[in-house]
Formats: C-alpha cells, sequence, structure tokens
C-alpha cells in the first residue's frame, strides 16, 4: 500500500503536469513542420476509426506519425495526472472544515474536461462512418443496419446577389437541400446545410458537396456522410459537466465578493 501512495502521490504531481505540458507542446511544435505535407495520411482517420487507422496507416508509416503516437501517450498521462491531482486536492477540501459545495466549481471542470477527452477518443475508436453516398432528386439511399431510408425531395438554393463581391455573384450560399427520412416508426422532411446536420434513427447526415454551386441550373447530385456515434452523449455530458463547474465558481466569486464589500462596509 505505501508503495501504491508513493506512485499515486508522484503521478499526480504538480511537477509531473508542467514537464508534460513541455513535452506535449515540444511535440506538437514537431508535428508542425510535417503536417501539411502529411494530410493523406491522417485524413482517414475519421472514417476507420482510431484503432483500425493505427494498425494500418500509422504502423506503416512510422516516420510520419510517431509525433501523433507520442501525443495520444503523453495526453494519457497528462489525463492520470489531471485526474489524480484533482482528486487529491477536492479529497482534502471536503475532508476539511467549513467547506463549500460552490468551491467544488474548478474541479468539477477539471473532471468535465477528462469527460469531454475521454468522449471524443470512445468516438474515434466506436463511430462508424460510411462516406461517398450520392444522391440525384428523387432517388433514395438505404441507412446502414436497418436504420431506414433517406430521400432526396429537391433543394431550395439561395445564392449570393450583391455587388460588394462580383466575383462570387451567382454561387449558392445555402442550396436548402430538403430530404425525407423514413424508418418504421417516424417519417419527416428536414433541411440539410453544410453547417447543419442531421440526426435521424441515431446517425448523423452531414452534407460535403453537391452539383452545381451556382444557381440557375437545376440541382444534379448531391453527397452525403453518413456516421453513427453512440459516445456522442460521453463529451456532451462532459460539456454540460463543465458548464455547471463554470456556474459553480461563478457563484463562488460572486459570494467571496459580497463578502468582502460586505466586510469593508463593516
Amino acid at each position: 500500500m505505501i508503495v501504491i501512495r508513493e506512485i499515486w502521490n508522484r503521478a499526480g504531481s504538480p511537477n509531473v503536469m508542467v514537464a508534460l505540458c513541455g513535452l506535449l507542446a515540444l511535440d506538437l511544435a514537431w508535428a508542425c513542420f510535417g503536417l501539411e505535407r502529411n494530410l493523406p495520411l491522417f485524413a482517414p482517420m475519421g472514417d476507420v476509426g482510431l484503432y483500425k487507422w493505427l494498425l494500418t496507416y500509422a504502423l506503416h508509416n512510422l516516420k510520419e506519425s510517431t509525433w501523433f503516437l507520442l501525443m495520444l501517450v503523453l495526453l494519457t498521462l497528462l489525463a492520470v495526472n489531471v485526474f489524480i491531482c484533482t482528486t487529491e486536492r477536492m479529497a482534502r477540501m471536503i475532508h476539511g472544515k467549513n467547506w463549500k459545495f460552490r468551491s467544488l466549481g474548478p474541479h468539477v471542470m477539471h473532471y468535465a474536461m477528462l469527460v469531454i477527452l475521454l468522449g471524443y477518443l470512445f468516438s474515434y475508436l466506436f463511430s462508424s462512418s460510411y462516406p461517398g453516398n450520392a444522391l440525384r432528386p428523387g432517388a433514395s439511399l438505404d441507412l446502414p443496419e436497418g436504420g431506414g431510408k433517406i430521400v432526396f425531395l429537391g433543394a431550395e438554393p439561395i445564392a449570393y446577389r450583391g455587388a460588394r463581391m462580383e466575383f462570387f455573384d451567382g454561387y449558392i450560399l445555402d442550396p436548402g437541400i430538403r430530404l425525407k427520412l423514413v424508418s418504421e416508426g417516424e417519417t419527416r422532411e428536414a433541411k440539410l446545410a453544410f453547417n447543419h446536420p442531421i440526426w435521424f434513427s441515431g446517425f448523423d447526415i452531414h452534407l460535403i458537396d453537391f452539383y452545381p454551386r451556382k444557381a440557375g441550373q437545376d440541382f444534379r447530385w448531391i453527397k452525403l456522410v453518413i456516421r453513427r456515434d453512440p459516445s456522442s452523449a460521453v463529451y456532451l455530458s462532459g460539456l454540460g459537466l463543465f458548464f455547471t463547474g463554470l456556474l459553480l465558481y461563478g457563484v463562488d466569486m460572486f459570494c467571496k465578493r459580497s463578502a468582502r464589500g460586505g466586510h469593508g462596509q463593516n
């Protein structure tokens, strides 16, 4: 038990945190010199998942992917360090006298960041991606795993009309893609745009391309990426936890300032 406690204390040391942050900064600086010319190596990660990417692309391109593998190790060690450090500080606070729940805000935010990072890790490990799905107007597409069907009804494009950027005149700003979504328990219509994905039957439907890009022609086709990410609830709960910690921190700061103001008046 003494040895375990010693390892726990050393792993949660602030000095270890500073060292890990420094190494992480150096690793990312190293990545800056070669990342741009090696982007095709990392692009498939979102489609095949992190585990398969590590066993294929990374394993056969170790020279170009070493910085990324090192980053994963450093982030893991940093997450362990933050967890231990936060747990120790919060335990000492709770076991002390006159502690208040609102004073836990910073510790809650630290835990929230770990939950968010864990959620994104799960997303890359367990999410499924189905890229390259093209549809013509009136055509339909069956969702994977019996999730239903997508029908491309048409488009209501909004084009740029102005004199400030004449070279952009006529280009479509919002394609206004209209889809019909059909499943056993639901049938509805929805609009799809670049920054406005659709959630349906557990899938995220994203627009990545369409043709033509200028108004005045009939729509020929759209291109979709369909994703299923069961771990999205993890990092969304992390965001909610972070907001809770931030709220607690704000209340704590307000109460402390009010208390100091009251003492000053006395």
